[in-house]
């Protein structure tokens, strides 16, 4: 899907290429500031608050239970979730869509690509394997939280 652009938007971006500048006073190729602060959840198995510059800020918990199965493999589950207090200029309903695409493309990313082996998760076959929880609360969103998430996740 492509987003159709002013020609007043086109020079803006072109100029700002000329000059070897971006919007927010980056260099073409400098990189996000990126903080990632670790262990912040004391009750989770795992968890992580990364924050991008003053776009992003996303706060990740991964919980692991045993569980009885009657398959060979264990369970992932991953839930994004959009705080009220986003700043996005959205409805409620569009948040949770949001939220759904973003948790798919990262169960895609993860488990449908098999960096996630759910035959791994197995503890005993057919009878425990481990479910893996993967939850999070994005708390400021400028533009696709996708690379952020997985940045959190990691």
């Amino acid at each position: 899907m492509f987003k159709h652009i002013s020609l007043s938007e086109k020079v803006y971006i072109e100029e700002g290429i000329a000059l070897g500048i971006r919007e927010d006073g980056r260099d073409l190729i400098d990189n996000r500031t990126i903080h990632i602060e670790n262990c912040i959840l004391p009750h989770s198995n795992g968890s992580s608050r990364v924050k991008l510059n003053d776009c992003f800020d996303i706060i990740c918990s991964i919980k692991m239970e045993v569980i009885e199965t009657i398959t060979l493999q264990g369970l992932v589950d991953i839930s994004v979730d959009y705080s009220p207090s986003c700043n996005l200029k959205i409805d409620d309903k569009r948040f949770q869509e949001i939220g759904i695409v973003v948790s798919k493309a990262l169960y895609s990313t993860y488990v449908d690509s098999q960096a996630i082996d759910l035959n791994k998760l197995s503890i005993i076959p057919n009878k425990y394997a481990w479910s893996v929880m993967i939850d999070l609360l994005i708390l400021q969103a400028e533009g696709d939280a996708l690379d952020a998430c997985s940045i959190a996740t990691y």
